[in-house]
């Protein structure tokens, strides 16, 4: 329609080291960019743990492939602190000393950030030189790695705002250790949503989560101005459009399991950042 602008958001969750498929993935990915004029590719979280891929690379092998499909964002699951932090931050500056001492398999950083809004490593010595402040991204080309409470994504001169938000119990579900704070996933989306309007001046805003469906549609209910929810944690599959409507609607997006599914949403936003 006249003066809508339509974005597909591709997004993959909880694939955990599930590579088997990862072929067929690449291909679905390029065939929706092929067709598409505006498009963003996102996952939110759980690549860690779960498959022999993972023991044998800590998810260097899904970088791999994740970079190789162009990657836009990603954010924490609870499963990316299991192996505490030194392994994630193997994983955010592609060092494989530990699994593959002579690189023989040239695994590299992400060429992506890491979006997270509510979880705070700068007390980490690990993690804290990741930690960046918001910034501005091409979509479809390679970004340097770091976590940013939220990023804006150029799509062809438009902006479209993505934060992240990570499960709060992974602070006693997984082995993030002691120094790492969960903040309120809803109290932290609310301060970030208000800061993406005011600072940045932009009106199209996904959140990038890993809370679980249920906490997905009550976040969509509580906190005005999220045009999207792409979600994990719950292994869910969202085969029919979920809308929520408080003052304006949101639409809130999972894609079960494994890398079985590439999810995706086609919006068309209004003048004013509104979905139709």
């Amino acid at each position: 329609k006249e003066g809508l602008w339509d974005l597909t958001v591709m997004h993959t969750n909880d694939t955990h080291a599930h590579l088997d498929d990862a072929a067929r993935r690449m291909t679905k990915i390029n065939e929706v960019r092929s067709e598409t004029n505006h498009n963003i590719l996102l996952d939110a979280g759980d690549v860690f743990s779960g498959d022999l891929y993972f023991t044998k690379w800590n998810g260097l092998a899904d970088l791999k492939m994740m970079n190789m499909m162009g990657y836009d964002a990603m954010t924490f699951g609870n499963h990316e602190f299991d192996k505490g932090p030194t392994v994630l931050s193997d994983f955010l500056s592609g060092n494989s000393a530990t699994v593959d001492p002579a690189n023989r398999y040239h695994f590299e950083a992400p060429e992506f950030p890491i979006v997270s809004a509510n979880v705070d490593v700068s007390n980490e010595p690990k993690l804290k030189s990741f930690v960046k402040k918001p910034q501005t991204f091409t979509a479809g080309e390679e970004k340097e790695a770091g976590i940013h409470p939220y990023i804006l994504l150029d799509v062809d001169g438009e902006k479209v705002a993505v934060f992240g938000l990570t499960t709060e119990d992974t602070a006693t579900t997984s082995s993030p250790g002691k120094s790492i704070i969960f903040n309120d996933a809803f109290e932290t989306a609310q301060n970030t949503v208000k800061a993406i309007q005011e600072e940045e001046k932009a009106n199209k805003i996904i959140a990038l989560t890993h809370i679980g469906h249920n906490r997905d549609l009550e976040l969509a209910k509580k906190v005005k101005g999220i045009d999207l929810i792409i979600g994990g944690h719950t292994h869910t599959l969202v085969d029919k459009m979920e809308v929520v409507n408080n003052e304006e609607p949101t639409i809130v997006a999972q894609a079960k399991e494994y890398g079985q599914f590439l999810g995706r949403v086609d919006v068309a936003f209004d003048e004013n950042g509104v979905v139709q």
